[in-house]
């Protein structure tokens, strides 16, 4: 019999004792049988004798290279292959990490600290390995334009031309980690005009209260003080600006507020915000069935009694929330000729100077608003480009490229 390099032939061999393995775990065979065995400092391992500071080790199953290190025994051993044997001392993990098998690997890892961070319903957990923060996973948006025409957070459309002053929308105190806020709008009768139009907005944040007077642009009014922008409040918190023919607040809690000084103003707010806001832009909750709800929760189906729910108690006495007198309506006739392309029907229209803004901002509802604005105004020419120019502007305040062509299709 020949044997392999390191290994001698012996007719009673232990071929059980002299592996490799058998350095980790002992091993005995029950009894010997005629062949090779390794000499003295080496072990078998795969066919071959190893000297034993070449053996590797075995543990829970597992072969480990010579040199190798394993962590053991639910992370309390730290252990490295030498000569055949784990060579051990004794670790633990810290405060801040968990034993886990993670690839097939046990050790201890470091814990996720957002499996201890908090978030809202709403909000997802981020972090850079040292800083834990929750931010909003999406934002929302509520806005008014026209005489006036809303649109609720959760996508409600719905016209109401109350004369008074309403709170669009403010926090419910429920949460009081959320930064508190309360935005009203004024609303009035125009002169020579059917429907009520923006007067003012008033936005209180931080405990800076911000009047935007609709007509005067390039101003606003700050704990009654009139300043020009731009403009920077509570050391940078809030900052209002202006582009072109818009004003802009800016929140460094995310909320933000665009408007015109003419007929639209947005107001856009961050997910933490979800079902925590009320008012007559909605409950915010992901439901449009529930946004008319009173003060107390309790939901309405009557536009008017709910929009009165919402005006501001000290101005009642001079409000009107319907109609004063037959409410104006559309004839068959009348809607059949405002639908058309040289009225309202460009809203609408699939390749038309609207088309792009169709999905960020669906023209459905508002095709009816300029329907209803044309028969109470009898078709005047000078509503219609109000209107369109309205659209124009929603569209311009959601990053929608829109083409000018319209204003050439309709004169204005």
């Amino acid at each position: 019999m020949k044997c392999p390099k390191d290994s001698q032939y012996e007719l009673c061999a232990d071929t059980c004792s002299t592996t490799c393995a058998s350095l980790t775990t002992p091993q005995k065979c029950s009894h010997c049988q005629e062949g090779c065995e390794c000499v003295d400092g080496f072990a078998f391992d795969a066919g071959t004798c190893k000297p034993f500071g070449k053996c590797g080790c075995v543990a829970d199953g597992r072969y480990y290279k010579s040199g190798e290190a394993v962590v053991r025994e639910d992370c309390t051993e730290n252990c490295t292959c030498v000569d055949g044997v784990f060579s051990c001392e004794q670790t633990q993990c810290t405060a801040e990490q968990v034993c886990d098998i993670r690839g097939g690997v046990r050790n201890c890892y470091q814990l996720d600290p957002c499996e201890a961070k908090k978030c809202r319903e709403k909000e997802r957990c981020v972090t850079n390995g040292t800083n834990v923060q929750c931010v909003a996973e999406s934002k929302a948006t509520c806005w008014v334009m026209g005489d006036p025409h809303y649109r609720s957070f959760d996508g409600k459309l719905f016209s109401f031309q109350g004369s008074c002053i309403y709170t669009l929308v403010q926090t419910t105190g429920l949460d009081d980690t959320l930064t508190p806020f309360s935005i009203e709008t004024e609303t009035k009768m125009e002169n020579l005009h059917r429907g009520s139009y923006l007067k003012t907005a008033t936005i209180s944040i931080e405990g800076v209260k911000i009047v935007v007077v609709y007509q005067d642009p390039g101003t606003v009014v700050v704990d009654g003080s009139t300043f020009k922008l731009p403009l920077t409040l509570k050391s940078g918190k809030i900052r209002i600006t202006q582009k072109s023919y818009q004003g802009f607040i800016n929140t460094d809690f995310g909320v933000d507020i665009v408007f015109d000084w003419g007929e639209v103003l947005q107001v856009t707010v961050p997910s933490s915000y979800h079902n925590n806001l009320e008012g007559m832009c909605g409950t915010y909750n992901g439901d449009q069935a529930d946004d008319f709800s009173m003060p107390d929760s309790t939901p309405l189906t009557d536009l008017t009694k709910w929009a009165e729910a919402w005006s501001l108690p000290e101005s009642n006495s001079t409000c009107w929330h319907s109609c004063q007198g037959q409410c104006p309506v559309c004839t068959a006739e009348d809607e059949a000729l405002y639908k058309q392309k040289d009225y309202c029907g460009e809203i609408g229209e699939k390749n038309g100077a609207f088309s792009a803004c169709h999905a960020k901002v669906l023209p459905g509802k508002l095709l009816d608003d300029c329907l209803y604005n044309m028969c109470i105004h009898d078709g005047d020419q000078g509503m219609l480009c109000r209107v369109m120019t309205n659209y124009a502007k929603i569209c311009q305040i959601n990053s929608a490229e829109i083409s000018k062509q319209w204003l050439k299709t309709l004169d204005c």
